[in-house]
C-alpha cells in the first residue's frame, strides 16, 4: 500500500530521511512525555528498528531504538515531505 504524501513516487523507508520537522504542533506533545527533539534525532541516528504502524492512527511508522543516554523509545513518525526526506514525529514514549 503506498504511503500518502506530497510525492507520488515509490514509498521511501524512514531510515533514508535527512531531517525532522519540528514546530509547536509536535515538540510540546513529546516534551510532556520527557522526549525532546534531540532524543528523537539521536534514536534516528542510532540505527533504530522501523515498523509499519498497524493501528489506526495518524502515524505510518514506529521508530524503536535508544537515544544516546540508553533510553529505549518508541516514536511514531510520518513523512512531512517524502520527496525531500523530511520526517515528523507525532507521538512517542519510553519503553
Amino acid at each position: 500500500m503506498p504511503i500518502r504524501g506530497r510525492w507520488s513516487g515509490n514509498p521511501r523507508h524512514p531510515a533514508t530521511a535527512v531531517r525532522f520537522e519540528w514546530d509547536e504542533g509536535n515538540g510540546p506533545k513529546l516534551e510532556k512525555r520527557g522526549i525532546f527533539s534531540w532524543h528523537v534525532e539521536e534514536v534516528h541516528a542510532n540505527r533504530p528498528e522501523y515498523r509499519r504502524n498497524k493501528r489506526s492512527g495518524s502515524a505510518r511508522w514506529a521508530m524503536i531504538g535508544r537515544d544516546d543516554d540508553g533510553r529505549l523509545l518508541r516514536v511514531n513518525i510520518i513523512w512531512s515531505d517524502e520527496k525531500e526526506g523530511i520526517l515528523r514525529a507525532v507521538g512517542g514514549w519510553e519503553l
